[in-house]
């Protein structure tokens, strides 16, 4: 129903999602495709983000940025199921506390 309505109040015909998306909180990645020109405009009824479609390893695959916090990212994720998707990657640039290598040697 969620999806149904956001369709409604943004005039969008109801149209899958691919079957492989990537979650981006920070928008790093959306941004650096769409700087690249590698990012092109998904027409799909979603609250909040706006997705979009890259190639990476020779496969297409949607992608949403700015789906910050686990609240928001269940319900977009929830969405993206219900509209085709199969598998779901988030994919953040974290900090690191301590250096790998460390953590690896020492065991």
């Amino acid at each position: 129903a969620l999806l149904r309505e956001a369709r409604r109040q943004k005039g969008i015909a109801k149209i899958d999602v691919l079957e492989i998306c990537l979650l981006d909180p920070d928008g790093d990645i959306v941004r650096a495709r769409m700087r690249n020109g590698n990012a092109n405009s998904l027409k799909v009824g979603h609250y909040h983000t706006t997705p979009y479609t890259t190639t990476i390893a020779g496969r297409t695959v949607g992608i949403f940025g700015c789906a910050v916090g686990a609240l928001f990212a269940v319900l977009v994720a929830e969405g993206l199921f219900v509209s085709g998707c199969r598998l779901l990657l988030s994919l953040s640039s974290a900090g690191q506390i301590s250096r790998i290598a460390a953590i690896f040697c020492s065991h």
